[in-house]
């Protein structure tokens, strides 16, 4: 009998540990918000703007909090991650690991610089890497991350879906500006919105 089941939720037991990564592919949001603290005024702001968000539809967000020491990213972090949790989202910080898990999230965000100084995948459950050359998205791959932001010029890989900034006006997708969610695990279609 063949039946279909939410891959977040999966009915049938038991499961072999090497389809986790993949039914955690397909149960990743068909977009995702970077949220940096700074650009919209701080973690208040951020927490004021993160239900209007997720009204819109945003299920996964990164969050960047700048200028605030490890403690202070990981109480906000917390605070914003259970607003979120309770909206059904889930938030990747930009980090630690160490933090990331403190703050009881649902994982990790690693910029490029991060990227290359990693030299094997971070200890959270879910992971994305932000690339911004063909080498980068090698490593991350090599990595076993959960999904790529590319950032560089030129065309993103294929599989790549939109990624929204919170508190920037839409930018249009002209050459080096075009911002992707690479999902390694998935064949997504390609889209571009501006």
């Amino acid at each position: 009998r063949i039946a279909w089941v939410d891959p977040a939720r999966p009915e049938c037991a038991p499961l072999l540990p090497s389809n986790n990564r993949l039914l955690q592919g397909l149960a990743l949001p068909q977009a995702c918000a970077l949220i940096s603290s700074d650009r919209l005024g701080g973690p208040a702001a951020v927490l004021q703007a993160l239900p209007q968000a997720i009204a819109d539809g945003l299920r996964l967000f990164l969050l960047k909090l700048d200028h605030h020491s490890v403690d202070q990213q990981v109480l906000w972090a917390q605070r914003i991650g259970a607003l979120a949790s309770h909206h059904g989202a889930r938030l990747l910080l930009a980090g630690t690991a160490l933090s990331a898990r403190r703050a009881g999230l649902a994982g990790l965000h690693a910029d490029a610089a991060e990227l290359r100084r990693l030299t094997q995948r971070p200890g959270v459950a879910l992971w994305s890497a932000e690339c911004a050359n063909a080498g980068d998205v090698e490593r991350a791959r090599t990595l076993a991350a959960d999904l790529l932001i590319w950032t560089g010029t030129g065309e993103p890989p294929p599989s790549t879906l939109p990624l929204y900034r919170l508190g920037s006006q839409r930018r249009s997708a002209g050459a080096g500006e075009r911002i992707a969610i690479v999902w390694p695990a998935g064949a997504a279609t390609e889209r571009a919105r501006a």
